[in-house]
């Protein structure tokens, strides 16, 4: 992965209250970081992009509040809803030790401990009990979780998975 190379560390979701601000979901382990940052660049769902200005920040349990310049109403926030937010992978903090961001892992090529190509992850589910990969496996969307028992390594490097099969694991959602 270059170090110039853009990713999405969060989502503009919503505007909250009706002086601009709006509300941000960012990946859980860089709220922090996110928070600290003066200005985002974010892009809209027709791929053009914006540098806005923070003016304020407030960290709430599992996204944040924010005030952008130039944003004074509901209806200019209203246009960052939906929108992501993203940086240069070299200005994100390194993964805690033994860990990996989503942007890492998304576009993996999965494969079993025998060698066999499972397909590629498409998605990262967050979930409270711990992380669930989406892969598409042959036309389908199959489920694996991020577990000890079931994923035996990850290769950032060579963007790669390794996993061992469960039983039922390649079931279709």
């Amino acid at each position: 992965m270059r170090g110039n190379e853009l990713v999405a560390v969060a989502e503009i979701t919503r505007p909250s209250g009706d002086c601009g601000e709006v509300r941000i979901k960012p990946l859980k382990e860089l709220i922090d970081w996110l928070c600290s940052q003066r200005s985002v660049l974010v892009q809209f769902a027709d791929g053009k992009t914006e540098t806005l200005q923070i003016e304020e920040a407030k960290r709430r349990k599992d996204f944040l509040l924010v005030k952008f310049e130039g944003i004074d109403s509901i209806s200019n926030a209203d246009r960052l809803r939906d929108t992501l937010i993203l940086v240069e992978r070299r200005q994100i903090p390194p993964a805690p030790e033994g860990g990996y961001w989503v942007f890492d892992i998304i576009g993996m090529k999965v494969e079993t401990d025998a060698g066999e190509y499972i397909g590629t992850v498409k998605d990262v589910l967050e979930l409270p009990a711990n992380d669930v990969y989406v892969v598409e496996h042959e036309g389908k969307e199959v489920l694996i979780p991020a577990i000890e028992d079931v994923v035996q390594e990850i290769d950032t490097e060579g963007q790669k998975m390794v996993i061992s099969l469960l039983d039922g694991l390649l079931e279709p959602c």
